[in-house]
């Protein structure tokens, strides 16, 4: 496997660490399903678009969000933060004439559950300095990861890349050591060591690296913005 490269088709095998991108992006009609809308931190927004004249694009805090042609007219698909607080938000819809619209929805509060851990390792809980050199450098390279944006896909027809009990839910409240940390931002999958993992979807391998808090880890662009 070769980093920046790799073409993957669903049967390949991989070990491959799952989490949505935060913002899904503009793409094309589709057959699959939506997501299902939730209105909440760490949900999905799903907004339908006036489509006169002709939407050309749509943002979201700045950033590119997907907007996916359905028989009943341009849906934008807008994945919210899990730090986003409960209010009102807007999205941008840039038009093929130039003209520019702004939309709001809101944001509802949802109670996600905690997860107390307990960490021999008292470096995961507390770096030093080196530790935070790298943790800067593989931050910078995972934030490059998840903005990248390709004109092909995206893919939303996914299948677990495992299957297995959830064995750490999207969204806990953390705590290591009893020290608050940044919400869950994945969906962890428990299985035996040596299990074959797959990529979710077809996708091109844009990050590799064995990260200091993720681990071994594979970036899978699936087009457009969409990265596990």
């Amino acid at each position: 496997m070769t980093n920046g490269g790799q073409v993957l088709n669903r049967p390949r095998r991989y070990w491959l660490q799952t989490g949505l991108s935060v913002l899904l992006p503009m793409g094309q009609a589709f057959a699959v399903d939506l997501p299902r809308p939730a209105f909440v931190p760490g949900g999905i927004a799903v907004i339908r678009l006036p489509d006169r004249p002709v939407v050309a694009k749509a943002t979201y805090r700045k950033h590119r969000v997907a907007i996916v042609q359905r028989d009943e007219g341009p849906v934008a698909l807008i994945g919210i933060p899990l730090s986003v607080a409960p209010g009102t938000e807007h999205l941008s819809v840039t038009y093929a004439d130039g003209a520019v619209r702004e939309l709001s929805f809101e944001v509802k509060p949802k109670a996600y559950r905690s997860q107390h851990i307990t960490i021999k390792d008292k470096r995961k809980v507390n770096p030093n300095p080196d530790d935070m050199r790298r943790i800067t450098s593989e931050t910078k390279r995972i934030k490059d990861a998840f903005a990248t944006w390709t004109a092909s896909g995206p893919y939303l027809d996914f299948n677990a890349p495992i299957p297995g009990p959830r064995s750490s839910s999207f969204g806990l409240r953390r705590f290591f050591n009893e020290q608050p940390r940044k919400p869950h931002s994945g969906m962890d999958i428990a299985a035996s060591t040596g299990t074959p993992v797959h990529a979710s979807a077809p996708g091109k391998v844009i990050e590799t690296g064995d990260y200091f808090f993720n681990g071994n880890t594979i970036f899978v662009d699936h087009g457009e913005g969409l990265v596990t």
